[in-house]
């Protein structure tokens, strides 16, 4: 089994652009692209944010993922991407 590394992910000034982006997303109804909606918990499916707005700004399934993953806690280790699935 190859070794992995358990180092934090890092944040860029992309993938903060992409997290400021999704949490506007869950936080304000309006700011949301047409065609993307949340599920009864909350939650989007990340097929979804591609869909309705990654690919238009060239932004991949991955690039989501790790935007979410790398900041996904608050400074107070606070849930901020918990709805993101």
């Amino acid at each position: 089994m190859p070794d992995r590394s358990r180092s934090p992910l890092r944040g860029t000034e992309a993938t903060q652009r992409i997290a400021r982006e999704l949490t506007a997303f869950s936080e304000d109804t309006e700011k949301r692209p047409p065609g993307l909606t949340a599920d009864t918990s909350g939650a989007f499916r990340i097929s979804d944010i591609v869909r309705t707005w990654g690919q238009q700004n060239g932004i991949r399934e991955r690039d989501v993922l790790h935007a979410a993953r790398a900041h996904m806690l608050h400074d107070d280790d606070g849930d901020r991407m918990g709805r993101c699935q």
